[in-house]
């Protein structure tokens, strides 16, 4: 019994860390996901009211103005891209210089019209996180917009590297958990002394039918006075209320009639203690004629 116990509590252990680890994975990525979201819109903002950017699009060449201070922040802030563009969507910077003055990949009508704008879009660097914002001047008019973003397999990168924390702590809590389990299966296996369920059905059936059997008044006394156990006939002899497990030997003694009891004025029983390691069991021997006082053995 104890081994299957131990089977099944090592199973259900390996089933929770599973799901405790596979929980932890995909809150991990949903988190991974959300900071690259969140960076990309201060990224954008930040860049968006930063001096001297409404100066370089005024001027003839905005790109070669805005080229160079696109990629220093970029590298500042630890995207992978920042993309300043007319409302029209036409780049002025990216990343590749091939790509400038050529149309953006994205949303740009929200943006248009005053508002954050984030999406995930399939552009030039591969899959990416991008928000973009609106740069406007002094009159709240939206001049331009800056897209900055992150690509998707750098978000997962971030995912990758806290993998190893999260399956070392998934293991360490299974070896924790198997451990002790097994240290309860030895424990209980010690109890049951290695015995089978079934077995141990056997065991209780058969003393069960010999207690009840017996012609002679047994008693179970625990080593604090508790009784225990009391089989028919010795709750017959001695005149037992059927609740009497559970109170104390001496006040189940006082309960006995006078006549009853294992000691009279005159004589005293002979006694025997047998010591075990629920207490004494204590056997009244009924009465053998008509008459004849209970004899009691201890």
């Amino acid at each position: 019994m104890a081994g299957q116990v131990l089977v099944f509590q090592v199973a259900l252990v390996v089933l929770l860390v599973t799901c405790g680890v596979f929980a932890l994975i995909l809150q991990s990525e949903r988190d991974s996901s959300a900071e690259a979201r969140r960076r990309s819109t201060a990224v954008a903002q930040t860049y968006a009211h930063s001096p001297g950017v409404l100066a370089a699009l005024q001027t003839p060449d905005p790109s070669k103005i805005l080229q160079p201070l696109t990629e220093a922040a970029r590298r500042a802030a630890g995207v992978d891209f920042i993309v300043v563009m007319d409302t029209e969507g036409i780049r002025y910077t990216h990343p590749l210089p091939d790509r400038i003055g050529k149309r953006f990949v994205g949303e740009i009508g929200q943006p248009l019209a005053g508002k954050v704008y984030v999406e995930s879009v399939d552009g030039p660097l591969g899959r990416e996180v991008q928000a973009t914002v609106p740069i406007e001047n002094a009159d709240s008019q939206v001049v331009a917009l800056v897209s900055a973003g992150m690509k998707v397999e750098n978000v997962e990168s971030q995912l990758h590297r806290q993998l190893p924390i999260i399956l070392g702590a998934g293991a360490a809590a299974l070896a924790l958990s198997t451990g002790v389990t097994a240290l309860v299966g030895k424990r209980l296996r010690r109890q049951t002394h290695s015995l089978a369920p079934d077995e141990m059905t056997l065991m209780y059936e058969h003393h069960d039918t010999v207690l009840h059997s017996v012609r002679e008044g047994v008693l179970i006394v625990a080593a604090d006075g508790q009784l225990m156990l009391a089989n028919d006939e010795a709750r017959r002899l001695l005149e037992l209320p059927p609740t009497s497990r559970g109170s104390s030997s001496r006040s189940c003694r006082a309960s006995i009639p006078r006549r009853r009891r294992c000691s009279s004025p005159g004589a005293r029983p002979p006694t025997r203690c047998t010591s075990r390691a629920s207490g004494c069991s204590r056997s009244t021997n009924g009465p053998r004629t008509s008459g004849q006082a209970p004899r009691a053995r201890w």
